[in-house]
């Protein structure tokens, strides 16, 4: 089903002028056998060993929710743009140069897709290399979602359909329909509220999960939508291309293509 189609018996219809401001094993036996541990048949060599191993600290990922940062990296006679993390803890403000990033070639690569002032919630930790109390780098080991700065605002489609990127988690539908013969008057229905999320799947393309609100009044909840998204430019105008996928087939079932609409 399109994601442009309501669940509501009939759309609510506000007559609005164009605005020119929009708001923000069970099977069987194993074949392994588990056996206890003698320390008569240890070593003393590997008792100690063991024993610091155990003592040593273990370092548990957790969710970090931070702003990215991109800093000037001088490297010789280069200049390099370099990304970093703006950790978001509460009581604690945040820096303007943000921290280094330890991760995987892979995870960089995704992270420096991003923009300064974009949102990425990462599974990872702080670190103080420095030992003065203070964190000084960030470990990222994965990136759960991101938030893009570029994606917000009011984008709409050849019929303008018009998507309202209201915040790095909302998301708002709505129809148009001009009316009279004003070309600056439109009647705007409300189709339908959404939540969704972005994750990286490769380059500037990004894998979108959209649920929509669910609906109460009707007894049924909301419909689940998963896509890529790609942010382009033609021109000088952003141009947002938006692929749904069949849950069923996993193949594609619409494809939306949106320009922004200047606020």
């Amino acid at each position: 089903m399109s994601v442009l189609h309501s669940q509501k018996s009939s759309p609510e219809f506000t007559v609005v002028s164009w605005p020119r401001s929009w708001p923000k094993r069970t099977q069987g036996q194993s074949s392994v056998v588990h056996r206890r541990l003698d320390p008569r048949r240890l070593g003393l060599g590997f008792i100690v060993i063991l024993g610091l191993l155990v003592s040593l600290p273990r370092a548990q990922a957790e969710s970090v929710r931070a702003l990215v940062v991109k800093s000037a990296s001088n490297t010789g006679s280069d200049t390099r743009s370099e990304t970093r993390l703006n950790p978001i803890v509460k009581g604690r403000a945040l820096s303007r140069k943000g921290l280094p990033v330890e991760t995987t070639f892979a995870l960089r690569q995704a992270l420096n897709e991003l923009n300064s002032g974009d949102f990425v919630i990462i599974s990872g930790e702080l670190l103080d290399l420095n030992r003065n109390k203070k964190p000084d780098h960030i470990r990222v080991q994965g990136i759960e979602s991101v938030g893009l700065q570029r994606l917000l605002g009011v984008w709409r489609t050849a019929n303008w359909d018009v998507f309202n990127f209201e915040s790095f988690e909302k998301l708002t539908l709505y129809k148009y329909h001009r009316t009279g013969r004003s070309a600056r008057e439109m009647r705007l229905s409300h189709l339908k509220d959404m939540s969704y999320s972005l994750s990286p799947d490769r380059g500037s393309v990004y894998s979108i999960f959209m649920v929509e609100a669910p609906h109460p009044q009707l007894g049924r909840a909301g419909q689940v939508f998963v896509g890529s998204l790609e942010l382009q430019t033609q021109g000088n105008t952003p141009v947002l291309q938006l692929s749904l996928i069949d849950s069923k087939t996993g193949g594609v079932s619409e494809v939306l293509s949106l320009l922004q609409v200047a606020e």
